[in-house]
């Protein structure tokens, strides 16, 4: 099966919410939750858990 699509239509950012209008509280939410993101949580307290990093060891 081939698909018709162009470069423009992979990489437009509406792609990555979804083409509605009415997405607009999800788009916040997801915007809300990607700045308040601990990074020092995951790197302290996930990451060094992680299987592949346990098995480098």
């Amino acid at each position: 099966m081939a698909w018709d699509l162009s470069v423009d239509d992979l990489s437009d950012e509406s792609s990555f919410y979804g083409d509605d209008d009415d997405d607009d509280e999800e788009v916040k939410r997801l915007e809300h939750l990607v700045t308040s993101y601990d990074i020092g949580y995951y790197w302290n307290r996930i990451h060094p858990h992680s299987l592949n990093n346990i098995r480098r060891k």
